[in-house]
């Protein structure tokens, strides 16, 4: 290393010395062990470390000159330095925890922002938390472990756009959930700081030696829509018939769009016709009759037809129909040779289980009528499941439709 660089690193511990006073109490020989130039041991002298951070002397001083500027803004849990944005994310489960304590390589670009999960950070959230008090001293050290996730804009001069960074964030969790079952959650910085969190620390003193790839694989990041939202707060639901609740919104969420998708394939089809540029009453009511039948499919039971219709591919997901289900599609052959009669009822069958247990959760206590559609409460754990399969596949055919048709962009 050089001798400007050795300089530096000596500034810079001087830096936390006449900054904080941790570094007052301690000498820095009992923080920094320093045993070669790429390998620096940091440790906080607290009885509830278990590992210390490794960097080199490099990234302790570019950490310490993030920490010399940064900015917090609490209320949205954000931390701001000149080289990137970060968030607080945890994650309450034993995938998480081995995740985590093996430091598994996961990011990601969403547009022109890059984001991970940055391991390597705690360094600077110690320093920050020491700086504002926000640790405590009973149960954790300042570099107790919690993680950042960063954000990078190629030009970080434009940096303040907070309608791309929550957009970002919540693409990368969705597909991190969907493509890999591991959900995590950002952190409120109040919570981090005055919260000894009892039931992550049963799983962190878990076995986390549990071997997995180094590398999370993700598909492309999808364009962020509300739907992402609403399946990620799903998994905080813990109450079945609150969440089964929660997860059907999300196809109501789409069916509108689904609805004028469908139309407009009609309606163009229409438009094909030789008979456009010269049209005869025959055609025009033709047209008249696609406008009534788009009317009548507006009511919410059919709304859930088609939208299972255009964007699911329920063989796809037949595994984990309910027993229910499969007994309500008994004596149906049901694959990719099905005749359309069949296929139709399939969909319409899948779409009347949905639409009549969401009517007797959502009435239950109302003089509700059964029809003989409504899942068992003891398989709604197992409708569940099923539900967010098909709200993750509608979520990506969404994005998948051209800018012209998404519900945003039709008035």
């Amino acid at each position: 290393m050089s001798k400007k660089t050795k300089t530096r690193f000596e500034k810079s511990i001087q830096y936390l010395e006449e900054t904080l006073p941790e570094f007052q109490r301690y000498k820095p020989e009992d923080v920094f062990d320093v045993r070669n130039d790429s390998e620096v041991h940091i440790l906080f002298p607290y009885e509830h470390d278990d590992e210390d951070i490794i960097l080199t002397k490099q990234e302790i001083i570019e950490q310490i000159e993030e920490f010399k500027a940064y900015k917090i803004d609490i209320d949205e849990s954000r931390i701001e330095t000149p080289n990137a944005i970060y968030f607080l994310i945890s994650g309450h489960s034993f995938q998480a925890n081995v995740i985590f304590s093996q430091q598994i390589k996961i990011e990601s670009k969403y547009k022109n922002v890059d984001i991970k999960i940055d391991y390597k950070k705690r360094f600077l959230l110690g320093l920050i938390s020491l700086k504002l008090s926000a640790y405590d001293e009973d149960y954790q050290s300042p570099i107790y472990e919690r993680n950042l996730l960063s954000l990078k804009y190629p030009n970080f001069l434009n940096k303040q756009n907070l309608t791309l960074e929550k957009e970002a964030i919540n693409s990368f969790l969705f597909n991190l959930y969907c493509d890999n079952q591991l959900n995590l959650n950002l952190m409120s910085y109040e919570s981090y700081m005055f919260k000894y969190d009892e039931e992550l620390q049963e799983l962190e003193d878990e076995d986390d030696s549990e071997e997995i790839d180094s590398e999370l694989k993700l598909k492309p990041l999808i364009e962020y829509d509300d739907g992402m939202k609403m399946l990620l707060s799903a998994q905080t639901i813990f109450d079945t018939n609150f969440k089964y609740l929660s997860l059907y919104k999300i196809l109501e969420h789409y069916s509108s769009t689904a609805l004028k998708v469908d139309a407009y394939e009609e309606l163009a089809k229409k438009l094909d016709s030789p008979k456009s540029l010269n049209p005869d009453s025959r055609y025009l009511n033709s047209i008249l009759e696609l406008a009534t039948s788009f009317e009548l499919r507006k009511r919410d039971k059919e709304l859930i037809k088609i939208v299972l219709k255009k964007s699911v591919d329920l063989m796809d997901v037949k595994e984990l129909f309910p027993l229910f289900i499969e007994d309500k599609l008994s004596g149906l052959t049901i694959n990719y040779a099905s005749k359309k009669s069949e296929i139709d009822k399939l969909v319409n069958t899948v779409a009347e289980i949905l639409y009549s247990t969401r009517n007797q959760l959502a009435h239950a206590k109302a003089n509700f009528t059964e029809t003989g559609y409504e899942c068992p409460s003891d398989q709604l754990d197992s409708l569940n499941s099923f539900t967010e399969a098909v709200a993750i596949r509608i979520i990506r055919w969404y994005a998948r439709l051209p800018y012209h048709m998404k519900e945003k962009n039709v008035s």
